[in-house]
């Protein structure tokens, strides 16, 4: 249920990249603070609507979907899950832009840290808490990943 945030806001903002890049080759640098912004905006804005409806009703929905005795045992997972792929939904316009601007070899030095974090901290919690470990790990990834928008912010 929680991994959809991501990927609709990835899809939502597949534009941003060919837009962004156009505009930084052409030196319009105020264009692209000003398109930067409001994707930030934007993006933000359909991270919540997506995430909070399954932080504080996931139980319901959970409940409606696969029955009560499921919800009980997994809600606390998805609340977990929604605010990590929350997280990374957030980074989405800072990555598209950071791409746009030429600034790959950061972007992707970023993943590989931030998939490097959250295998370990996986590795190191799914053998005491099980798919809950899995889910904290996943959560480390997102925290990382904000680190686009100060290396945006200099950019920009």
């Amino acid at each position: 249920m929680a991994q959809p945030v991501h990927g609709l806001a990835a899809s939502a903002f597949n534009f941003l990249f060919p837009h962004l890049s156009a505009r930084h080759s052409a030196g319009d640098t105020q264009g692209v603070r000003r398109v930067f912004r409001l994707a930030t905006i934007a993006n933000c804005g359909l991270t919540a609507l997506l995430c909070l409806p399954l932080i504080f009703f996931g139980k319901t929905l959970l409940t409606l979907w696969m029955g009560r005795d499921f919800a009980e045992q997994t809600h606390g997972l998805l609340t977990i899950l929604a605010i990590a792929f929350g997280l990374l939904s957030i980074n989405v316009v800072p990555h598209l832009t950071l791409l746009a601007l030429g600034q790959a070899r950061f972007v992707s030095l970023l993943n590989i840290v931030g998939c490097a974090i959250s295998l370990a901290v996986s590795a190191l919690l799914i053998p005491s808490l099980g798919p809950t470990g899995a889910a904290l790990g996943r959560l480390f990834f997102g925290p990382i990943g904000t680190l686009n928008y100060v290396r945006a912010a200099k950019s920009l």
